[in-house]
């Protein structure tokens, strides 16, 4: 390895470029097994010199992209991945190829890595933060239009949006939610819309991005594909659909949010949804119970008698989250706790009957 190591920085002598690309390629062949990655990460300098070899060989687009295909490969371990990002010069390595033209597949595979990178906890925020990144990913998203390199991107900002820290900061850059949105509005091929369409919804946790996300415009694209996909979840294909759902829930929770929720049109959209025995429904039900929280009309009684049959699967949802278990509550989701405390608080408001359905056991020992 110290050898192949060295080969990849050699840069001297007339068969130079064709020993660099043998020699890369060996470790790229060698990365494909997970069994070798302890030995690729403890040979000194030899991830450093992937990323040099991945910056410095942009006339052999073929080294190039087996040294991003090789970072990619050692950064799919959990374990690894904040070891690889620490490693001096990968990631500036990894920018420098994505915001280059004319290797589109070291762009996808450097992209790639860059993806696995961002999965790691201990990354998410760091890599955020990273002089360049967003801005070098920004620009393959709106540049890579139906592409592969886009999906990667927008993978990247939903994993950004997956840590709480950074859901305020992402909203206040002011330029990754027009991008989110205009992806969620006009890519229907590729699974870039799901992706955006989940950052959005955990964009939405966070309360004080609920205004921002609806001055963004992305409520309406979010509404038409819910719409689109029909009242049957049995039906939907793939995930978007059901992060619509969540996304429309987090934002219900927003006392600002509401009256725009509610002129929209929100409970008339979710309310075939309410009735089903299916896992949309409890999603379902804790928006219309957060939207139609302040109102007494007959009509809301209606809409909340129809959500009586989800109010065991709520209870059990704040039960198990709480202790950190699965059941009929935790496995419909993964919801911040604020979520089933707050719809309890609502459910707790309402009339009588949903005061008595909502007075049991174990509320009050998960209260």
């Amino acid at each position: 390895l110290e050898t192949m190591r060295d080969v990849m920085l050699g840069t001297s002598g007339v068969n130079a470029a064709e020993a660099r690309l043998k020699a890369t390629t060996c470790v790229k062949n060698l990365s494909n097994a997970d069994a070798n990655d302890a030995a690729l990460l403890h040979c000194p300098g030899l991830v450093d010199a992937l990323g040099t070899v991945a910056r410095t060989t942009l006339s052999s687009p073929t080294t190039t992209t087996n040294a991003c295909l090789a970072l990619m490969n050692l950064s799919i371990s959990k374990v690894n991945k904040h070891r690889v990002f620490r490693t001096p010069g990968v990631m500036d390595a990894l920018i420098y190829v994505i915001s280059q033209e004319g290797n589109n597949e070291a762009k996808v595979k450097a992209c790639s890595a860059l993806s696995n990178l961002a999965i790691g906890y201990d990354n998410k925020i760091p890599m955020f933060e990273y002089p360049g990144f967003v801005d070098a990913i920004l620009r393959v998203i709106r540049d890579d239009v139906g592409g592969e390199a886009r999906t990667k991107a927008c993978s990247i900002l939903w994993s950004f949006a997956a840590e709480m820290k950074n859901q305020v900061p992402v909203v206040q850059r002011g330029d990754i939610l027009p991008i989110l949105v205009r992806v969620a509005e006009e890519d229907t091929t590729t699974e870039a819309r799901f992706k955006c369409v989940a950052a959005l919804t955990l964009l939405a946790e966070s309360l004080e991005n609920a205004l921002p996300l609806l001055r963004s415009g992305a409520l309406v694209p979010l509404m038409n594909i819910l719409h689109e996909a029909g009242p049957d979840p049995t039906q939907w294909k793939g995930q978007t659909a059901s992060w619509c759902v969540g996304f429309l829930m987090n934002l219900s929770q927003s006392d600002d949010a509401v009256p725009l929720l509610r002129e929209a049109g929100v409970v008339e959209l979710l309310a075939p949804l309410l009735t089903l025995n299916h896992y949309q429904s409890l999603k379902a039900a804790m928006a219309v119970t957060f939207v139609c929280r302040y109102d007494e009309d007959d009509a809301t009684y209606d809409l909340l008698r129809k959500t009586e049959t989800v109010i065991p699967k709520i209870i059990s949802l704040l039960h198990n989250t709480l202790a950190g278990r699965g059941g009929n509550g935790y496995k419909y989701g993964v919801f911040t706790l604020r979520s089933s405390v707050g719809c309890i608080a609502s459910l707790a408001s309402g009339p009588d009957f949903m005061k008595e359905r909502i007075a049991t056991g174990p509320v009050f020992e998960s209260l």
